[in-house]
This record gives C-alpha cells, structure tokens and sequence, in this order.
C-alpha cells in the first residue's frame, strides 16, 4: 500500500540529504544537464531521472519504450558522468507479430538514437527491439534495479508489469511510470486502464511526479525519503516544496531550450519573411506618396499593413527574448569555461609539483648512484686485498711447514743422538759396575781409604 504520511516527511530536505549522504549527489545534480534533448513526455523529469541514478547507483538498468531516446539517454548519461560500473538496456518495444528481430534498425526510433547509443554509450548501453514478454524472458529474477517505462500505460502494459517484470526487480528496486493512459478505442477499455494503474500503485509504495505526470513505484526496500530528494515531490511534504519547485524550473528549462534551438534552426526562414514584408511595406509607402487622391483606399491597406508590423515586432521581441535567453545560456558556458581553465591551471601547478618531485628524485637517484659505484670500488679493493692476503698466508703456511719439517728432522737426529748417548752411559755404567765389582778393586780398597786419610790430614799450601 501507498505510505501514509510519517515521520520523514516532516523532515528538511537539508536532515534527508545529511542522514544519506546525499549533499555530493544533489551538488552534481544541480548543474546537470542533459546531452541528448527532443520531445518527451518525461522532459520536465529529466533531471529526476538523473537524481534517481546518482542516488540509486543501478547495476542494471531497463528502458522499456525508447521513444525518441531522451529519458532513457539522460539515465545512461548520468550513469557514465557517476562511474557506475552499470549495463543499461533500451527496448523499442513492437507488437508480437512483428517477429523477433533484435536489430535495433527495424525499430520504429529516429536515426539519431541507435547513432548516438554506439557513438557515446557503445560499452554501457545496448538497445533492442521485441516485444515486453520476450524482453522479460531475456533477464533473470531479482538483477533489474531500475525499469523506465516510455510507453503510454495501458491494460495490456500494466498487467505485463504485474506478470513479467516485477519478479526480475532487485530488493532496491524502482519503476518509473509516466502517468499518460494510453488511447483506447472504447471508454471501458480506457477505464480498465485507469483500474490496472490505481491496482498498481495500491499495491506498492509510490511516490507521485510534480503534476501527476507519473509514478515511482518503491518495488524494493528503498526507503521513500531516500528517492523524494530525487523526485519534484508532490505538495504536503516538507522539504519538498522547495526541492520540487528548483527540479520542476529544471525541466521548464530543458522546454524552453528546446524552443529556443527550434527558433534558432527556423531564423532564416523568419529573416526572409520579414526581408519580403519590409519590403512590401515600402512598396505601400511610396504608391501612398504618389497617389495621395487614393489616401482612402490605402488606409484599410495601411491598417492592414501596421498590424502585420505589430505581429513582426512582437515575433522580433519574442526572438530578441530567446536571443537574450541564448546570451545568457553563453555566459553561464563561458562561467563553466573559467571554471575549468582555473581547474586546468591547478591541475597544470600539480604536474610541475610532479615534475619538481621528479627532478629530486632523479638528482637522488644520481647520487645514490654514485655512491654504489664508490662502494663498488671499495668493495674490488677489499677483494684484491683479501686475495693478496689468501696469498700471502699461503706462502707463510708454506714456510711454517718447511721449518715445521726442518725441525722435524733435527728433532729425529737429536732422538738418534740422545739414544747413542744413552747406550754409551749404559756401557760405562756397566765397566764402572764391573770394575767396582772386581776383585783387584776390592783388594786395594784398603789402600784407596789409607790414602783417603793421608790427604785428608796433609797440610794445605
């Protein structure tokens, strides 16, 4: 069921847009601007859609009905201009026997939408043409965030809506409506038009386009004060007055620019016609200086003539008024202009930053270098020196050897000589036992001690 009025609708626009983060987005709204511009019944709701899209950020998106291309273009503009990483589908929508064909060539679209699609929205945007069942059968349940409906509603349509396309909306789903019954050949069928579209919107929350002009339907669990601020809000919300009067101005203005660029394309038409009158109306002048016994005649031909002047003039007015309007539309482009040459010359000061940094870093670069290379040096003379030292210790290693074996083999000869020493002392040691064991010693032993006395006791000189 629809929502009764609640709390949130109470609040400013300014708490909304601050609880949801929103300030970026309507920024980005407010100088929006559609690329792709022609008649539709969606005109003055362009920038809704775009609010719609900055707020939603669809995944994927469906137009059933291209129509001229204007509402479903302004959707894929403001999802490329948001980066959104998003697949938009545009379905000229045909009657069942019309066969099944997908080129978008055999649709009933101007030329200029397929041209436009594949010249600025060719990865973003594809378009075909079937009818709304088949086109249903081409998505699956629950991956459609956002469905534009372009076509005039009828009983048919709507009970499609029902049956096909709301199985395949996502839990943030939204369907856009525009609120124009279709022509029907018989006042019931028109009414149950009228029924199947009050049934609907029974059924869902919506939220209502500024003049009844159309419908969101809150299909998913979007909360409805998220996508007032994205709709002209009808009258009774608050915050919504404020809000619903700048977006319905936006789409007046998106009328009068189209009037003013068909002024602008039917001007030299208006320059010849007014050239032709001019000059009839010299031409009425100079028979009335000629002939002044006619002046009677001449003068209904006069009053006929001054009131064509009047309706040049006021025409002239109404053109100097577009013309003034164009001028001011050039000085708000030549604002835009300064805006982006201050952006470009910023942007100009961080890439000499860059390159600043860059030079220091290269001059960093170079003296880090030269210090490798001074280590590198040093490092080669470290190796020569150890080299030098690997051969020097192996020349002492092989001195020490040589000594080491020279030692050796003076040690061997030292045990050689040690062990005829040796035999030696063992030999006079056993001549000393022999000879102190004899018998000629032992018999002069007495004489030995005799001996021993007398020079004991002989005096000392």
């Amino acid at each position: 069921m629809a929502p009764a009025p609640d709390a949130w609708q109470k609040k400013t626009a300014s708490q909304i847009l601050t609880k949801y983060g929103l300030m970026q987005s309507m920024d980005r709204l407010r100088s929006w601007s559609p690329e792709f511009l022609g008649k539709s019944g969606y005109l003055e709701h362009l920038h809704v859609l775009a609010g719609i899209v900055f707020t939603l950020r669809p995944r994927k998106s469906v137009g059933l009905g291209i129509d001229q291309g204007v509402a479903y273009f302004a959707l894929c503009q403001a999802a490329f201009e948001a980066g959104l990483d998003a697949a938009f589908f545009g379905i000229d929508v045909r009657h069942p026997e019309a066969g099944s064909a997908e080129n978008i060539d055999v649709a009933q679209v101007p030329e200029a939408v397929p041209s436009h699609n594949q010249r600025t929205y060719a990865n973003l945007s594809r378009l075909m043409c079937c009818d709304a069942a088949e086109a249903a059968a081409r998505f699956e349940l629950g991956e459609i965030d956002l469905l534009l409906v372009g076509l005039d509603l009828s009983a048919n349509l709507l009970d499609s809506l029902q049956r096909h396309w709301l199985p395949l909306m996502s839990d943030q789903g939204v369907i856009v409506l525009r609120g124009n019954l279709a022509a029907q050949a018989d006042a019931q069928s028109h009414d149950e038009s009228r029924e199947a579209l009050q049934s609907l919107t029974r059924s869902w929350p919506h939220l209502a386009l500024q003049g009844g002009t159309g419908f969101l339907l809150l299909v998913g669990n979007i909360p409805p004060e998220l996508l007032s601020l994205a709709t002209d809000l009808p009258e009774g919300l608050s915050g919504g007055d404020g809000l619903g009067t700048r977006l319905s101005g936006m789409g007046w203005q998106m009328r009068e620019r189209i009037a003013v660029e068909d002024t602008e394309k039917t001007s030299p038409e208006f320059i010849s016609i007014l050239a032709g009158r001019d000059a009839a109306l010299a031409e009425m002048r100079r028979q009335l200086e000629d002939d002044q016994r006619v002046r009677d005649v001449l003068a209904s031909a006069l009053d006929t003539a001054r009131s064509e002047i009047l309706t040049l003039t006021r025409t002239a007015e109404a053109f100097h008024a577009a013309l003034a309007q164009r001028n001011q539309d050039a000085k708000t482009l030549r604002a835009t202009l300064a805006q982006r040459d201050d952006v470009f010359v910023a942007q100009t000061q961080q890439l000499e930053a860059i390159q600043q940094e860059r030079t220091a870093l290269a001059e960093a670069l170079e003296k880090d270098r030269a210090e490798i290379l001074t280590l590198t040096r040093a490092v080669d003379a470290l190796r020569i020196d150890r080299v030098q030292c690997a051969q020097a210790q192996k020349a002492s290693l092989a001195l020490c050897a040589k000594r080491a074996a020279e030692a050796e083999n003076a040690l061997a000869e030292s045990a050689v000589k040690l062990a005829q020493a040796s035999a030696l002392v063992t030999q006079r040691d056993a001549e000393i036992f022999a000879l102190l064991t004899s018998t000629s010693w032992k018999l002069t032993a007495p004489l030995r001690k005799v001996a021993h006395v007398i020079a004991r006791h002989r005096p000392r000189r």
